[in-house]
């Protein structure tokens, strides 16, 4: 019977270690929150497991030095909020994850574990996690750490809305690819309607989108027929594309 507890891993990325004396780990309940003691460190490009139960997870993952016991909280099958807080009480990471799609379906409380695939990109979205081989690797690189297949495919495409023309509503789908370089990173992306004029006449969307495949539905119920555009912006792409509204 593989039953390790609950356990989870902090990784520092940067190349200094850091001190997470007196840094608390909590669930939504911060009345349950985990301190960790002082004197701890986490080395450059180290890794920290943290485990409900010392004795059982050592068991299974005998060896290990870089962890610590006994967490204070469980963590849900069914998904839940997580935060990390230093001593002055600023949350340095948080994060709520899930066991339903688009979040890795696997890691159910049944043997895989939910791993971070690039700990450079954000950690808040779902398609930056999968589930691990096996067991997991507490203490040492995670087994997934490269994007999946179809992430690495993607390419920057703004597609013509449907239906077109349309009256009153159209969708307008398009792709946000992975940076130049092939990193997982998150894109400040901005789609907007204009009029014939150039007169902005609707922002769809306005925020921080990961490498994928989105749709946004324009309603124009309260515009005039005639002719209207939409303009995607992220990074360095640029695009603009004709609509045509008829009543």
């Amino acid at each position: 019977d593989f039953d390790t507890k609950d356990w989870l891993e902090l990784y520092n990325r940067m190349d200094f270690e850091v001190s997470i004396s007196g840094w608390k780990l909590s669930d939504a309940n911060f009345s349950n929150a985990f301190e960790f003691p002082q004197g701890l460190l986490i080395p450059a490009q180290g890794y920290f497991v943290v485990c409900r139960d010392t004795a059982s997870f050592d068991s299974l993952f005998p060896g290990i030095k870089n962890r610590i016991g006994n967490l204070s909280f469980n963590l849900s099958n069914g998904g839940e909020y997580i935060q990390l807080v230093d001593p002055s009480g600023n949350i340095v990471d948080s994060l709520t994850y899930d066991d339903k799609a688009p979040w890795p379906t696997e890691p159910d409380g049944n043997g895989p574990t939910l791993e971070l695939v690039d700990p450079f990109a954000d950690n808040s979205i779902p398609a930056n996690w999968d589930a691990s081989t096996g067991h997991g690797s507490p203490g040492i690189e995670n087994t997934t750490t490269t994007l999946k297949e179809e992430y690495t495919k993607l390419s920057f495409d703004l597609r013509q809305n449907y239906p077109n023309p349309f009256n009153p509503a159209t969708n307008i789908e398009y792709t946000i690819p992975l940076s130049e370089n092939g990193k997982y990173t998150v894109s400040n992306v901005k789609l907007v309607i204009y009029d014939i004029l150039g007169k902005e006449v609707k922002t769809l969307v306005n925020e921080k989108q990961s490498p994928g495949i989105y749709r946004v539905r324009f309603d124009g119920g309260n515009l005039s027929s005639g002719i209207y555009f939409y303009r995607l912006t992220f990074d360095k792409f640029a695009e603009t594309k004709k609509m045509i509204l008829l009543k």
